[in-house]
């Protein structure tokens, strides 16, 4: 009977990591979970009691694992915005009636590209950009 009820258990927590599309930290903690379930049949425990425990070993990491996933989430945040500055730059131009204009462009390896698509194969200057941006 043992047997049968570990190898239910064992089944359940496969399915559970599987189905529900769980992040890796909830699927980690769905394994704990089940762990916990086993260590306490391969104890003696009741099968009742392992299943109890297991439920609330499983809850807690679940919490556990989504407050970490979204530690995850800001960090990536983090880390996007981060990449953004690195790869862009600022420019500020001078209007011809005396306002001025902030154009953007991304750097990458062959250059600047504006936000029209255009291509500078060096760091523009204001006179390249005012004819493109200025009024």
């Amino acid at each position: 009977m043992k047997k049968i009820m570990l190898t239910i258990c064992l089944m359940l927590c496969g399915m559970l990591v599987v189905v529900s599309g769980c992040t890796e930290a909830q699927s980690r903690t769905i394994e704990e979970g089940g762990a916990s379930i086993l260590g306490g049949l391969a104890t003696g425990e009741r099968f009742e009691d392992s299943l109890i425990k297991g439920a609330i070993q499983g809850g807690k990491g679940w919490m556990q694992g989504s407050r970490e996933d979204q530690r995850n989430v800001q960090t990536q945040a983090e880390i996007d915005a981060l990449r953004y500055q690195q790869n862009t730059e600022a420019f500020v131009i001078r209007n011809s009636n005396g306002s001025t204009s902030t154009i953007i462009l991304r750097k990458d390896s062959a250059g600047y590209i504006g936000p029209r698509g255009e291509r500078y194969l060096t760091r523009p200057t204001e006179e390249q950009l005012r004819p493109v941006y200025g009024f």
